[in-house]
């Protein structure tokens, strides 16, 4: 299949402020003051209350599959672009596509007490273990956060096929870096129903 080039505004290549639900356990202990997370294109977040989120795009993680039928499910919003003979690198072949691709899941991990630990800034801490998952080619820290109740917050992105070793990486950087079993917390983004800690 050719690659289609197609040029975007400055305006056009910032991607629109996004929402996500927080945990349901998260919201009942009171660790965030609302229970929808919204980040921004500069990585700044910030919670919010349902009646907000209107003004704000939702954050949708699909699968190759789910891509498709989303897009089918939604396509009288879509704009169909049809490009010109010279915005094509090359003629556009008419084969199937096979997409294999399965991408990771995002580790959400909650800390709090970080006094107590041998690092204390939650910048240094997501530094370390960006580090450690690149060294592993496991996968990257995208996000970092904090509530005004002292949870802090630090959001992975497997490498696809790597969740168990970049959770492998997660746990042994806190562990080194004396994190509190207690209070640590890491849950797979979406699935509220189990937290796999520093086991």
């Amino acid at each position: 299949m050719g690659w289609v080039w197609i040029e975007l505004s400055d305006a056009e290549m910032r991607r629109p402020p996004t929402w996500e639900k927080v945990p349901d356990w998260v919201v009942e202990r009171k660790k965030v003051p609302a229970p929808y997370l919204v980040r921004t294109h500069e990585h700044v977040e910030f919670y919010v209350e349902e009646d907000e989120l209107p003004k704000y795009q939702e954050c949708v993680l699909l699968s190759h599959k789910e891509l498709v039928a989303y897009v089918k499910a939604n396509l009288e919003q879509f704009e169909i672009i049809t490009p010109r003979e010279d915005q094509l690198s090359s003629p556009v072949e008419a084969l199937p596509v096979v997409v294999t691709f399965t991408p990771g899941c995002i580790y959400e991990i909650w800390l709090s007490g970080l006094e107590q630990m041998e690092m204390t800034d939650v910048e240094e801490i997501g530094e370390e273990i960006d580090d450690e998952l690149e060294e592993h080619e496991a996968g990257e820290v995208i996000g970092v956060g904090g509530t005004d109740e002292g949870q802090y917050n630090i959001a992975v992105q497997c490498e696809p096929g790597m969740n168990r070793k970049a959770l492998g990486c997660i746990r042994r950087v806190l562990k080194r870096l004396k994190a509190n079993p207690e209070t640590t917390d890491i849950w797979v983004q979406g699935e509220s129903e189990k937290n796999l800690g520093l086991k």
